[in-house]
C-alpha cells in the first residue's frame, strides 16, 4: 500500500521464489496524476452590509444584513464595530442586531469568507443620536447639574448662608412643579 504519492509515474517489481529456488519477476509501472485542487483560481466573495435605517438613538437596535455569494460558499460572515468584533454568522440569512449604546458616527464592517479562506469586506456607516437623559439621575450630555440644565430643565439655586456668613448658590436636580 502506497499512501500521500506525489504527481509521477513510480515502477514496482516483484520477485518470488519458489521451494526449488526457481524465481519469477513481474514489474508495474504506476503513474500518479496531481489532483485538482478546488481553491485553484478562487477569487473574493461579493458582499454588501446595509441597514435597516441610517439613523438612530441610543438605546435602538441596528439591523445589519449582509448578502454573500462566493463559487466556493460562504463559510461565515464576522460582523465589526470599527475593529472589534461583535460576531459571526455561518448560515443565511447574514444578519447581527446591534444595541446602540453611545451617540456619534458608526462604522460597521461585515467580512464574508468562503470555502477556502479568501474573504473581502463592506461597510455601512450609521448616525446615532443622543437620547434625551434629563431623568436618568446621572449628571451627561450636555447637563449642567444632575438632569437639569443644557438641554434639560433649568437647573434650581439653592440660596444658604455658609458658617462665614456668606452668601453662597449650589445648583440642584431638575425641579418639577405641578405634578
Amino acid at each position: 500500500t502506497m499512501t500521500n504519492a506525489q504527481p509521477g509515474t513510480y515502477s514496482f517489481q516483484a520477485r518470488v521464489t519458489d521451494n526449488c529456488n526457481t524465481t519469477a519477476n513481474a514489474s508495474l509501472n504506476v503513474t500518479v496524476s496531481g489532483g485538482v485542487d478546488p481553491c485553484a483560481g478562487n477569487t473574493a466573495p461579493v458582499i454588501t452590509l446595509t441597514t435597516d435605517k441610517t439613523a438612530y438613538t441610543t438605546g435602538q437596535t441596528i439591523i445589519l444584513n449582509a448578502n454573500a455569494t462566493d463559487n466556493q460558499g460562504i463559510s461565515r460572515v464576522e460582523f465589526y464595530l470599527v475593529s472589534t468584533k461583535l460576531g459571526e454568522v455561518v448560515a443565511q440569512p447574514y444578519q447581527y442586531v446591534h444595541t446602540a449604546s453611545a451617540g456619534g458616527l458608526l462604522s460597521f464592517t461585515a467580512r464574508a469568507i468562503d470555502g477556502c479562506g479568501a474573504s473581502r469586506d463592506a461597510n455601512a456607516n450609521v448616525t446615532v443620536n443622543q437620547t434625551n437623559t434629563c431623568n436618568d439621575g446621572i449628571k451627561n450630555g450636555d447637563e449642567t447639574g444632575v438632569d437639569c440644565g443644557g438641554s434639560c430643565a433649568p437647573c434650581a439655586a439653592l440660596k444658604y448662608c455658609s458658617a462665614q456668613g456668606k452668601t453662597k448658590y449650589e445648583y440642584i436636580g431638575q425641579v418639577i412643579f405641578g405634578s
